[in-house]
């Protein structure tokens, strides 16, 4: 619940962990399901329900607390227009999409018994992926249980240290990523001025159409969406300087 309401916990070999520890006792496993299909639904319930309430501006937030920041929201938006809300099905499948995916479906009014009826379809199909590969690695996964154990409160330490580990080096790549945005970018008084200048400049708005509508466009620059961009490329001179214009969130 807590790792699809926007926190970066490792759910994956939480559910992994406990599937291996109950893969002896069927009905444990049904509720190792259930547990984990119930806490993603609500988690979901609540980016939903803050997509609906803020709309894009909880973009911005699902990104900072996020450990996934090389999706950017025009991709999940692109695999929203391409396959529509059944995206929501496969969506946590893919790091750094389900998050952003869910808040969408707030965003553009997704009606709730569709969201939740397509949530859960995915929630299910992904919570028993991974019980049933706990259970497949039930002997591997027990082992390395064991091991630790064996350690006492040594093993306990050591397992958080290298949680805290992973944490530690998924955050460092994200700042890094955030950084490197951050240095290729100019302020809107030095495009004005490039543009003053008379320089061969191709800027491409690569905002979905909703946005375009609703803020205008840059004079001179091409509407460029995700989808669209490879053709329109094709029609402009490859010794310009590219400028591209996005609804990104930091």
């Amino acid at each position: 619940m807590l790792n699809q309401g926007g926190l970066p916990l490792p759910a994956l070999p939480t559910v992994l962990t406990a599937a291996a520890l109950s893969a002896q006792h069927p009905n444990q496993l049904a509720t190792v399901v259930m547990a984990g299909v119930g806490g993603a639904l609500l988690g979901d319930l609540a980016q939903y329900w803050c997509g609906r309430r803020f709309g894009r501006r909880i973009l911005s937030m699902v990104c900072k607390v996020s450990l996934s920041p090389d999706f950017c929201v025009s991709q999940t938006e692109a695999m929203l227009a391409r396959v529509g809300p059944l995206s929501l099905i496969f969506a946590k499948f893919v790091p750094g999409v389900s998050l952003l995916s869910v808040a969408m479906a707030g965003i553009t009014q997704m009606r709730l018994p569709l969201f939740l009826f397509l949530d859960a379809i995915g929630a299910l199909l992904f919570i028993g992926a991974i019980t049933a590969l706990g259970w497949m690695l039930q002997n591997e996964i027990i082992s390395v249980v064991d091991k630790l154990a064996a350690f006492g409160l040594w093993g306990a330490i050591a397992a958080l240290a290298v949680l805290a580990l992973y944490m530690a080096a998924r955050w460092v790549q994200r700042q890094l990523f955030i950084r490197s945005l951050r240095m290729s970018r100019i302020t809107v008084d030095e495009l004005r001025h490039l543009m003053a200048d008379g320089k061969k400049i191709l800027i491409l708005d690569v905002r979905p159409l909703d946005a375009l509508t609703a803020g205008g466009i840059i004079p001179g620059a091409v509407a460029a969406h995700p989808t669209e961009i490879e053709a329109v490329l094709e029609v402009y001179p490859h010794e310009h300087e590219t400028i591209v214009y996005c609804a990104c969130p930091e």
